[in-house]
């Protein structure tokens, strides 16, 4: 379905940041879809009372290697000022 609407990047949030999220962008990237990852709009359980968490860590790992990581309020910021160009 998003190949049929021409969709090339993506938006990504969900939970569990280094299951489901990672998964999510390790595919997506495999299908040739830049994404972009909302830190503020996933979430980690697992390693959460520790000094770094697993949520930072996949965090970074997608940083470095699978796509872009920003916040909610920086890509809403971002499609205002495209919405404003069109």
């Amino acid at each position: 379905m998003l190949q049929e609407l021409g969709a090339k990047h993506l938006l990504v949030t969900g939970c569990t940041t280094s299951i489901c999220v990672e998964s999510t962008i390790r595919d997506a990237m495999f299908r040739d879809y830049s994404c972009i990852v909302l830190d503020d709009c996933t979430a980690e359980p697992i390693g959460a009372d520790l000094t770094r968490t697993n949520h930072e860590a996949t965090l970074l790992v997608i940083e470095r290697l699978f796509g872009w990581v920003s916040s909610s309020d920086a890509v809403v910021e971002a499609l205002a000022r495209q919405a404003q160009l069109v």
